[in-house]
């Protein structure tokens, strides 16, 4: 009798199970270009900006050719940007970084070993941690944006925070 019971209910579990069509997969990537083009429409890249691929000063996105296709269309949370003109960029990595920059972040990096310099920047001036992390939790932001062991042209690494608030 127990068994009786037991196949009656298996079958009506599988008569009322429903199969689901597949979810559609979206596409969440984004063209290099057409983020580019985004921003420097507002002014705050040039169309022309120093690629920067995770961490490491690349090319500028006019000098990007077939074999870089993989760079030309990532995930949005990959990109990122630094203002144009930022002296502070200009200094550490050369005349390329007047345009801006994008910092494509493809793989997540661990690095083991003696912690890189930390550089903190709020309003365009050099400020203490603690000054920084006082603003951090008191101002709200326009603008914040870092980078973890950023390679500089001395073949030293930085780690830089910028911060614009309102």
């Amino acid at each position: 009798m127990k068994i009786r019971v037991l196949i009656l209910l298996s079958f009506f579990i599988i008569l009322c199970c429903k199969s689901a069509d597949k979810a559609t997969v979206v596409n969440y990537n984004v063209k290099l270009s057409d983020y580019i083009k985004m921003y420097s429409e507002k002014g705050l890249i040039t169309n022309n900006p120093l690629i920067i691929v995770n961490s490491k000063p690349y090319k500028l996105y006019s000098e990007l050719d077939k074999g870089d296709i993989e760079l030309m269309e990532q995930p949005a949370r990959n990109y990122s940007y630094f203002k144009q003109k930022n002296n502070y960029f200009i200094d550490k990595l050369g005349k390329r970084a007047y345009y801006g920059i994008v910092h494509i972040k493809s793989r997540i990096i661990l690095y083991c070993g003696i912690p890189c310099k930390r550089e903190y920047i709020v309003n365009g001036k050099f400020t203490e941690e603690e000054e920084y992390l006082d603003k951090y939790f008191l101002q709200k932001f326009k603008y914040h944006n870092s980078i973890s062991r950023l390679k500089l042209k001395d073949n030293n690494y930085v780690s830089i925070t910028i911060v614009e608030t309102k």
